[in-house]
Protein backbone atom coordinates (compact mmCIF):
# COMPACT_ATOMS: atom_id res chain seq x y z
CA UNK A 1 0.00 0.00 0.00
CA UNK A 2 3.18 2.47 0.58
CA UNK A 3 3.65 2.08 -3.09
CA UNK A 4 0.33 3.77 -4.13
CA UNK A 5 0.35 6.03 -1.60
CA UNK A 6 4.03 6.94 -2.50
CA UNK A 7 2.83 7.56 -6.55
CA UNK A 8 -0.37 9.44 -5.40
CA UNK A 9 1.27 11.73 -3.41
CA UNK A 10 3.86 12.22 -6.45
CA UNK A 11 0.64 12.78 -8.67
CA UNK A 12 -0.49 15.54 -6.47
CA UNK A 13 2.96 17.24 -6.14
CA UNK A 14 3.13 17.30 -9.71
CA UNK A 15 -0.86 18.73 -9.94
CA UNK A 16 0.49 21.26 -7.82
CA UNK A 17 3.45 22.12 -9.42
CA UNK A 18 1.51 22.59 -12.86
CA UNK A 19 -1.12 24.82 -10.99
CA UNK A 20 1.70 26.96 -9.06
CA UNK A 21 3.08 27.40 -12.52
CA UNK A 22 -0.29 28.23 -14.79
CA UNK A 23 0.97 25.85 -16.83
CA UNK A 24 -2.39 24.23 -18.22
CA UNK A 25 -4.49 26.96 -19.16
CA UNK A 26 -1.83 28.40 -20.91
CA UNK A 27 -1.26 25.13 -22.64
CA UNK A 28 -5.48 24.99 -23.37
CA UNK A 29 -5.39 28.61 -24.69
CA UNK A 30 -2.90 27.85 -27.26
CA UNK A 31 -4.15 24.81 -28.09
CA UNK A 32 -7.97 24.87 -28.05
CA UNK A 33 -7.46 28.78 -29.16
CA UNK A 34 -9.99 27.50 -32.15
CA UNK A 35 -12.78 26.37 -29.85
CA UNK A 36 -14.67 29.56 -29.75
CA UNK A 37 -18.48 28.27 -29.78
CA UNK A 38 -19.37 26.45 -26.47
CA UNK A 39 -20.02 22.70 -28.43
CA UNK A 40 -16.42 23.33 -30.07
CA UNK A 41 -15.28 24.18 -26.19
CA UNK A 42 -17.14 20.91 -24.35
CA UNK A 43 -15.85 18.24 -27.36
CA UNK A 44 -12.23 20.00 -26.75
CA UNK A 45 -12.81 19.03 -22.84
CA UNK A 46 -13.93 15.80 -23.49
CA UNK A 47 -10.71 15.12 -25.81
CA UNK A 48 -8.37 16.62 -23.23
CA UNK A 49 -9.96 14.90 -20.54
CA UNK A 50 -9.85 11.70 -22.25
CA UNK A 51 -5.79 11.99 -23.41
CA UNK A 52 -5.30 13.18 -19.87
CA UNK A 53 -6.77 10.16 -17.95
CA UNK A 54 -5.05 7.94 -20.26
CA UNK A 55 -1.67 9.65 -19.53
CA UNK A 56 -1.97 9.94 -16.23
CA UNK A 57 -4.35 6.89 -14.94
CA UNK A 58 -5.92 8.87 -12.19
CA UNK A 59 -9.20 10.21 -12.68
CA UNK A 60 -8.52 12.52 -9.57
CA UNK A 61 -6.13 14.17 -11.31
CA UNK A 62 -7.47 14.18 -14.64
CA UNK A 63 -10.40 16.72 -13.04
CA UNK A 64 -7.68 18.92 -11.21
CA UNK A 65 -6.04 19.41 -14.59
CA UNK A 66 -8.45 19.54 -17.00
CA UNK A 67 -10.92 20.88 -14.58
CA UNK A 68 -8.50 23.88 -13.96
CA UNK A 69 -7.01 24.13 -17.62
CA UNK A 70 -11.08 24.47 -19.29
CA UNK A 71 -12.43 26.66 -16.26
CA UNK A 72 -11.38 29.85 -17.38
CA UNK A 73 -12.26 29.01 -21.20
CA UNK A 74 -15.38 27.96 -20.30
CA UNK A 75 -16.09 31.11 -18.07
CA UNK A 76 -14.96 33.03 -20.69
CA UNK A 77 -17.39 31.53 -23.47
CA UNK A 78 -20.39 31.64 -21.09
CA UNK A 79 -20.68 28.10 -20.71
CA UNK A 80 -21.56 26.84 -17.23
CA UNK A 81 -18.86 25.05 -14.82
CA UNK A 82 -21.56 22.35 -14.03
CA UNK A 83 -20.89 21.20 -17.72
CA UNK A 84 -17.24 21.01 -17.99
CA UNK A 85 -17.70 19.22 -14.41
CA UNK A 86 -20.17 16.96 -16.58
CA UNK A 87 -17.71 16.81 -19.46
CA UNK A 88 -14.65 15.12 -17.22
CA UNK A 89 -16.94 12.87 -16.20
CA UNK A 90 -18.53 11.94 -18.97
CA UNK A 91 -15.24 11.07 -20.94
CA UNK A 92 -12.75 10.33 -17.78
CA UNK A 93 -14.54 7.76 -15.50
CA UNK A 94 -15.83 6.11 -18.05
CA UNK A 95 -12.62 6.07 -19.82
CA UNK A 96 -10.71 4.19 -16.89
CA UNK A 97 -12.05 0.35 -17.95
CA UNK A 98 -11.18 0.46 -21.15
CA UNK A 99 -7.71 1.60 -20.84
CA UNK A 100 -5.87 -1.63 -19.88
CA UNK A 101 -2.79 -0.01 -18.03
CA UNK A 102 -5.28 2.18 -16.03
CA UNK A 103 -5.96 0.99 -12.17
CA UNK A 104 -9.23 0.39 -12.46
CA UNK A 105 -9.03 -1.56 -16.17
CA UNK A 106 -6.18 -3.67 -14.16
CA UNK A 107 -8.51 -4.24 -11.01
CA UNK A 108 -11.29 -5.59 -13.45
CA UNK A 109 -8.71 -7.79 -14.86
CA UNK A 110 -7.35 -9.32 -12.03
CA UNK A 111 -11.02 -9.87 -10.80
CA UNK A 112 -12.53 -11.01 -13.98
CA UNK A 113 -9.66 -13.17 -14.86
CA UNK A 114 -10.38 -11.80 -18.80
CA UNK A 115 -7.98 -9.19 -20.41
CA UNK A 116 -9.49 -5.88 -21.31
CA UNK A 117 -10.59 -7.04 -24.83
CA UNK A 118 -12.75 -9.76 -23.24
CA UNK A 119 -14.61 -7.46 -21.39
CA UNK A 120 -14.73 -4.25 -23.49
CA UNK A 121 -17.37 -4.78 -26.14
CA UNK A 122 -19.82 -5.55 -23.19
CA UNK A 123 -18.73 -1.81 -21.18
CA UNK A 124 -21.94 -0.40 -23.08
CA UNK A 125 -22.47 2.51 -20.15
CA UNK A 126 -18.99 3.49 -21.26
CA UNK A 127 -19.19 2.96 -24.92
CA UNK A 128 -22.55 4.21 -25.13
CA UNK A 129 -21.92 7.34 -23.17
CA UNK A 130 -18.73 8.32 -25.07
CA UNK A 131 -21.08 8.36 -28.10
CA UNK A 132 -24.11 10.51 -26.63
CA UNK A 133 -21.80 12.98 -24.44
CA UNK A 134 -20.42 13.85 -28.33
CA UNK A 135 -23.86 14.21 -29.49
CA UNK A 136 -24.98 16.07 -26.99
CA UNK A 137 -22.03 18.96 -27.50
CA UNK A 138 -22.59 18.78 -30.92
CA UNK A 139 -26.46 19.43 -30.85
CA UNK A 140 -26.30 21.51 -27.76
CA UNK A 141 -28.43 19.04 -25.84
CA UNK A 142 -27.81 18.72 -22.04
CA UNK A 143 -26.21 22.09 -21.66
CA UNK A 144 -26.99 24.38 -19.15
CA UNK A 145 -27.54 27.90 -20.48
CA UNK A 146 -26.68 31.05 -17.44
CA UNK A 147 -30.21 33.52 -17.62
CA UNK A 148 -29.28 36.43 -19.39
CA UNK A 149 -28.63 39.28 -16.97
CA UNK A 150 -31.50 41.50 -15.67
CA UNK A 151 -31.75 45.18 -17.03
CA UNK A 152 -32.28 45.89 -13.37
CA UNK A 153 -28.97 44.55 -12.61
CA UNK A 154 -26.70 45.66 -15.06
CA UNK A 155 -28.13 49.36 -14.27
Amino acid sequence: MSEAIFIAMLVFLFVGAIDLLDTMPRLVNRAFAFAKKPSALVLSALGATAVTNAMTSNQSATSFIVGDAFSRRFDGAGVPRPLLSRSIEDTGTMLESLVPWHATALFMVATLGVPVSAYAPWQLLSLFNFAFAILFALFGQGRLHRPAPSKEASS
